[in-house]
């Protein structure tokens, strides 16, 4: 199996089963982990032994980038994104690029690409771009 070198230390929120009999799981981000080494069990289990990253510095939205907290906003008006009640700072690069990279529906590739990135306003330069290919498909 294919372990990212970056990843996110969660705390489970609620979980519910869905009527496709999958399990629907929330989960709050807590933390981002750098992996150092892994390790798998004869039964498949991966463990890993990883450092914790500082978290980014908050860093003022650009005024050329608006568009994408405007974007974000327009999602958080979703019934289903409501009930996640987060607490959103619209001016802050940092937390428009990490909740529009949560709620955008991109590839999980797509999504770990924003995680990888350590720059809020490199993690908005690629926002757009994914945003404008998502407009040309008619997704958002």
């Amino acid at each position: 199996s294919e372990v990212s070198a970056i990843g996110t230390y969660v705390r489970l929120v609620d979980f519910d089963q869905l009527p496709n009999g999958q399990l629907g799981i929330v989960v709050e981000g807590q933390a981002k982990f750098c992996v150092n080494e892994v390790h798998e069990r004869g039964n498949g289990l991966m463990i890993a032994h990883i450092d914790y990253l500082a978290p980014e510095s908050t860093v003022v939205l650009p005024e050329e980038k608006s568009y994408l907290a405007e974007l974000l906003e327009s999602l958080t008006a979703h019934e289903t994104v409501k009930k996640l009640n987060l607490q959103i700072d619209f001016n802050d690069a940092v937390d428009v690029g990490s909740r529009l990279a949560e709620l955008i529906p991109c590839s999980n590739s797509d999504k770990q690409l924003l995680l990888e990135l350590d720059e809020p306003l490199v993690r908005l330069d690629q926002l757009a771009v994914i945003v404008a290919k998502l407009q040309q498909s008619a997704w958002l």
